[in-house]
């Protein structure tokens, strides 16, 4: 199943060099790393834009509080001037002027931050509310502009909790900083409204000296607004006390007046409004008390936003600090990964190109240096077993060169053996051509007797002539019969040597096969080696694959390593093929051999045979020369022995009949014996060139 998983994988990076090979391997590395750190440098971005979003928020809001205090200060102004002090007309101008500064300040401000353009129709009702306000101020009724000043002030502190929520800053995740928003867009303005209205309502009742139902009611609903105010307030406070072990001195004394400020507060407004019938605190007194808390919590309000925007400071630097160390480190990792990276792509190249090199080397003979490799990893062991198979090669290539040169060594005693041979029956060869001619020329002058026998019938007067003729043919036949025996007992000489020689060349032929069958050993050892060398690659293979993506190099390496061995194999059995038909050509120079000693003796047997016939007519010759002596001696008797004479005459011709047929039949088994030694002669020369030439291309190899 892997292998099939991997099989396309394994194709793409077998088409592919180590150069594009790292390449691919690298940017396949690289896009995801390169993706989470888009994803992290972009969180981080957005932690930052979020931090920077809600600091303009916070000095947005900073700059509404003021304008909050500013439209208070004006109701309280307003609600004087229009019960009958006229003399507080030109405050409440100068503060109208105050507030129409505050908003413009403000809207300079809304136009460099574009995180509040969802929520700026907001503000141009709360401007347009102020306006008319501002402008029909002179035509109201007192309650009617403190009516109208409390709503604008709920409407900032409305569109302050819009731009809390649109800058984010009422979505921090951090409670520390959560609670100071907290404290800051929910509880503050509210505390403060509560108490500025508080103040307002409480001077109107104890200057009148009177509480109607509705005030009263009003007042219930401040305090009880005030109240859970209060209580957000000190909750805030203690969290962000108790997180922050570095919160600032100011806010929390500041904090602590807030909340006896406000108890105390609202504890005047007990003791002195809602229970009690008689009124005995000045109206200006209880105004100036409600001034204080609400001052108060103007500086409060201020300390808050200071410590809130350290906070956001801290995390903001904070995290610009751990980006720009996160970048640091990755670069610096990146660079270290770089490098060896690089070291690796590097080294496996040396490797490879220190192999490659050393095989270019083996292909042209040179196998005398060992491979020497500058790693320690897995292309360490294949340089090993390379070192070991070029051991194995050396030994084989040393040993191929000892026998070939035993077996040229051995061609050429074969070869001159066979000359020697091939000479020897051309001598034989002539010596019974020249017996040949004897026999016949003794078959025509055993003819030529038979008629001068017959002419003797006719004229007995030439008697001793015919028998002074017979005794010169008798003794010229018995002279090559001589002559004939001791060249046939040459010959049997030569085809003793020549069955000698034989024997001698069969045994070296017969020791050059054992040796081939030890050469050919040998490179079944070789093929073995190359077997298990491919074996080494392919269970090379296996474990790149299981090692996964980074045992791909390695597996290419063990790919290369296989196909070396395949070479060998190729190269190992050309060799044996070559071997083969060495031992091919020595089993017919064997049967060869076989031949011509079968040949040799089969001549023996015929000399020996001629050698029997040719005493026999040495032994007639000499007979018939006694017989013509006689004739000779006593030619008184010539006609009584006539007819032995010529039925003797008649044997001579049967004899010498025999005789040729003899000699022609020995001249062919000599001539069929020349031929078998100039087939083994030819033989012995292609085995000699087939041993030289294997001589010549062992010796291109060096060997250690």
């Amino acid at each position: 199943m892997l292998n099939y998983l991997l099989k396309p994988f394994t194709a793409i990076m077998a088409r592919l060099s180590y150069g594009k090979k790292f390449a691919l391997v690298s940017v396949l590395f690289a896009i995801p790393l390169a993706w989470l750190l888009y994803i992290w440098v972009a969180n981080n971005q957005e932690e930052l834009s979020f931090l920077s979003s809600e600091r303009q928020g916070a000095e947005y809001i900073q700059e509404i509080m003021p304008l909050i205090l500013q439209v208070q200060q004006h109701r309280g102004l307003a609600n004087g001037y229009l019960n009958g002090n006229a003399d507080a007309k030109s405050e409440v101008e100068d503060k109208a002027k105050q507030i129409d500064a505050s908003m413009a300040a403000i809207e300079q401000l809304e136009k460099g931050y574009a995180g509040i353009a969802a929520i700026h129709a907001k503000w141009v009702a709360i401007r347009t509310e102020w306006t008319s306000l501002k402008d029909g101020l002179v035509t109201m009724k007192a309650s009617d502009s403190f009516s109208r000043h409390s709503m604008l002030v709920n409407d900032l502190e409305h569109y302050i909790i819009d731009v809390a929520d649109e800058s984010g800053l009422s979505l921090d995740k951090e409670l520390d900083s959560y609670y100071l928003m907290d404290l800051m867009v929910n509880q503050l303005p509210v505390l403060i409204e509560n108490a500025a209205v508080i103040r307002g309502l409480g001077n109107g009742v104890l200057t009148s000296g009177q509480l109607d139902e509705d005030t009263k009611l009003r007042l219930l609903l401040e305090k009880s607004s005030m109240t859970t105010a209060f209580e957000g307030m000190n909750k805030s406070l203690n969290v962000v006390r108790d997180m922050r072990d570095d919160l600032s001195e100011g806010l929390l004394t500041r904090g602590n007046e807030m909340l006896t400020l406000s108890d105390r507060f609202r504890e005047l407004l007990d003791s002195q409004l809602l229970n009690t019938s008689v009124y005995t605190m000045k109206g200006s007194d209880f105004f100036n008390e409600g001034t204080v808390t609400v001052n108060k919590g103007a500086e409060l309000f201020g300390d808050v936003y200071n410590e809130l925007e350290r906070i956001l400071k801290e995390r903001s630097d904070r995290m610009k600090a751990e980006r720009n160390t996160m970048l640091t480190l990755i670069g610096l990792t990146m660079v270290l990964v770089l490098l060896f990276y690089t070291a690796f792509y590097r080294n496996v190249i040396v490797t490879v190109s220190a192999l490659k090199e050393r095989l270019e080397r083996m292909a042209q003979g040179d196998l005398a240096e060992e491979l020497k490799l500058e790693t320690r990893d897995e292309l360490q062991q294949a340089g090993i077993a390379f070192n070991h198979m070029l051991k194995s090669l050396n030994a084989l290539m040393r040993s191929s060169q000892q026998i070939s040169e035993h077996s040229a060594a051995s061609s050429e005693q074969l070869s001159a053996i066979s000359r020697e041979s091939t000479s020897a029956m051309k001598q034989i060869a002539a010596s019974v051509t020249k017996v040949s001619e004897g026999t016949e020329h003794q078959t025509a002058s055993t003819k030529e007797t038979a008629v001068a026998m017959n002419e003797m019938a006719i004229a007995i007067t030439r008697v001793a002539e015919a028998a002074s003729e017979a005794a010169d043919g008798a003794a010229q036949a018995s002279a090559h019969a001589m002559k004939g025996e001791r060249e046939l007992e040459a010959a049997v000489r030569q085809i003793n040597s020549i069955k000698a020689s034989s024997l001698q060349t069969s045994e070296v032929i017969k020791r050059l096969e054992h040796d081939s069958g030890q050469i050919e050993k040998i490179v079944q050892t070789v093929m073995d080696i190359a077997k298990q060398t491919k074996l080494l690659a392919l269970n090379a293979n296996i474990e790149a694959a299981r090692a996964g993506e980074q045992g791909r190099g390695f597996g290419v390496v063990a790919l290369e390593v296989g196909k070396l061995a395949e070479q060998t194999t190729g190269s190992v059995q050309s060799v044996t093929g070559l071997i083969g038909g060495i031992r091919t050509l020595i089993g017919e120079s064997v049967s060869s051999i076989e031949s011509m000693a079968m040949e040799t003796d089969r001549g023996m047997i015929s000399i020996s045979g001629a050698n029997a016939t040719i005493s026999g007519i040495l032994s007639d010759i000499r007979h018939m020369s006694e017989q013509i002596q006689e004739v000779s001696a006593a030619s008184e008797q010539i006609s009584a022995g006539m007819e032995e004479v010529t039925a003797a005459i008649g044997e001579v011709a049967e004899v010498s009949r025999a005789t040729n047929d003899e000699t022609v039949s020995i001249a062919a088994a000599t001539q069929q014996q020349l031929e078998s030694m100039e087939e083994i002669e030819q033989s012995s020369d292609t085995m000699q060139q087939m041993a030289s030439r294997l001589q010549e291309e062992l010796s291109l190899f060096k060997l250690s």
